[in-house]
């Protein structure tokens, strides 16, 4: 009798651990071409697509951050200093009342419209290849990737990483892994 519950113990255990395991791997398939996605549109110059993936808690805290600090800045005197930080904006008071996706949204916009031709044809040239993941814990995981700029810009490719999170069934980008 104990030898049989044992057995079915066992059996039943290597059952549900193999049962596990697609879905576990299906998760992380799906951070992984979560992160390709992101990191081709920002590359690509998607603004809207690569601020879309990222994880809008982070977006919301990003900005809270900056809120704080220009309010420091400017209690310091130091206001205008802050303001020149954020040189392609026209009105740095008016852009923080923005949601804070459309506030960096603008931003990268503005720097993008701004930044040499060559450069722009240089990322949109430029490739990813994922080239791993795992779980950090259950609503975590990491992303490795490998960016290969255009020979004429370097021989070596890069490996980079991001954290994705896990929120409401959907990965999300929270940072760089660096």
């Amino acid at each position: 009798m104990k030898n049989r519950l044992l057995a079915f113990t066992v059996t039943f255990t290597l059952i549900l651990t193999t049962l596990g395991t697609p879905a576990q791997s299906a998760d992380l398939a799906d951070a992984e071409k979560i992160a390709w996605r992101y990191m081709t549109s920002v590359l690509r110059g998607d603004v809207e697509m690569s601020f879309s993936l990222m994880d809008q808690r982070v977006l919301d805290q990003r900005k809270s951050d900056i809120i704080k600090a220009y309010e420091f800045a400017k209690k310091q005197g130091k206001g205008d200093e802050f303001r020149a930080r954020f040189k392609n904006v026209d009105n740095l008071d008016s852009a923080l009342k923005l949601p804070a996706k459309q506030f960096f949204i603008m931003i990268v916009k503005k720097d993008r419209k701004n930044a040499p031709a060559e450069h722009l044809k240089a990322m949109r040239d430029t490739m990813v290849d994922v080239t791993g993941s795992r779980r950090i814990d259950a609503e975590t995981a990491r992303v490795d990737l490998k960016i290969t700029p255009p020979k004429s810009i370097s021989e070596t490719p890069q490996e980079d990483g991001l954290i994705m999170t896990l929120h409401q069934g959907q990965w999300k980008v929270v940072k760089n892994a660096k």
